[in-house]
């Protein structure tokens, strides 16, 4: 469950801009989906420091360190943003593929049978 509200979200410094915290994770976002992963990840960290509370910054961080083969760090950032919001089934599932790839079966099977209590229909 999202367990901050809007109130909690922070202004973020993204180079010489101060932004919404919203407006820091598209901009983080945009680099993240261009494949600019310094700069992206940059922001994830900033948006972290700003608002401890937010999950998608650890998140989409583990997606990052996944993507370098940093295993055991992706782990802990996904498993971090699953704390501070378990209620969405994608941050489940991308721990579970993490968690195969690192031959941590029985742990990936616990995160699919998570996401089908949060969304018995979910489709990746």
């Amino acid at each position: 469950m999202n367990k901050f509200n809007d109130n909690d979200m922070k202004n973020i410094k993204v180079g010489l801009e101060l932004l919404s915290e919203h407006e820091a994770l598209l901009r983080a976002l945009t680099y993240h989906k261009a494949g600019n992963f310094k700069s992206a990840e940059k922001i994830y960290r900033d948006i972290y420091i700003e608002n401890p509370r937010s999950a998608d910054a650890p998140y989409l961080s583990g997606l990052i360190l996944y993507h370098f083969g940093a295993l055991a760090t992706a782990i802990y950032a996904l498993k971090r943003g699953i704390a501070l919001d378990d209620s969405r089934a994608h941050y489940h599932y991308n721990l579970g593929v993490v968690l195969l790839d690192d031959g941590k079966t029985a742990e990936a099977k616990e995160c699919f049978q998570n996401i089908l209590k949060i969304n018995p229909f979910f489709a990746q």
